[in-house]
C-alpha cells in the first residue's frame, strides 16, 4: 500500500516573499538607526584636539559629532524588496568616512591637513572594528524577524 500526498505550496511561497519584504524593511530601518547610533560612540581615532562648536574640546578617541550637521544630513529608502539606499547628504560625508587631506574651511593658502577615515557605514556592520561602536548584526536580525512574520502569519 502507498499513499501519496501532495501539498499546495502556492500559499507558502507568498507567506514567505511578504514575511521576507517585510523583515528586510524592518531591518533596514533598524539598520539605519544603527548608522546614526555610531556617531555618539567615543571610538573614532582622531590625531589632535578640536573646539568644537559648543566650546568642548575634543580629543581621542572621541565620538563624529561637532555641529551634527553630518548626522543630521541622512535619509535612507527601499529601493527594492530587499535593498536600501542610505544617504548622507552634508558635503564632506565621504571625506569623514573615508579620510582625506584638506584645506581647512576651502582656505588655499593653508596647508593641508589630514583628516582619518571614520568608517561608520563599515564598523555598523562589522566588516571593520572599531572598539566602542556597536555592530549591527543584519543577517541573524533578518532571519528571526523573517522567522517571527513567517511563524505570525504576517
Amino acid at each position: 500500500m502507498s499513499v501519496t500526498v501532495k501539498l499546495d505550496s502556492s500559499n507558502f511561497r507568498a507567506k514567505a516573499e511578504q514575511a521576507a519584504q517585510r523583515a528586510a524593511q524592518i531591518t533596514m530601518g533598524e539598520l539605519s538607526a544603527a548608522f546614526q547610533q555610531s556617531f555618539t560612540a567615543v571610538a573614532w581615532t582622531w590625531p589632535r584636539r578640536t573646539v568644537r562648536s559648543g566650546g568642548e574640546v575634543a580629543g581621542s578617541p572621541r565620538n563624529l559629532i561637532d555641529t551634527a550637521n553630518l548626522r543630521q544630513s541622512h535619509s535612507w529608502a527601499m529601493t527594492g524588496p530587499y535593498e536600501a539606499t542610505f544617504k548622507w547628504g552634508a558635503r564632506y560625508a565621504t571625506a569623514v568616512h573615508e579620510g582625506a587631506h584638506i584645506r581647512p574651511w576651502g582656505d588655499e593658502d593653508a596647508d593641508l591637513v589630514y583628516l582619518p577615515p571614520r568608517p561608520w557605514c563599515r564598523a555598523t556592520l562589522g566588516l571593520e572594528n572599531v572598539d566602542g561602536v556597536v555592530v549591527y548584526k543584519l543577517d541573524e536580525r533578518l532571519r528571526n524577524v523573517w522567522m517571527g512574520y513567517l511563524g505570525a502569519g504576517g
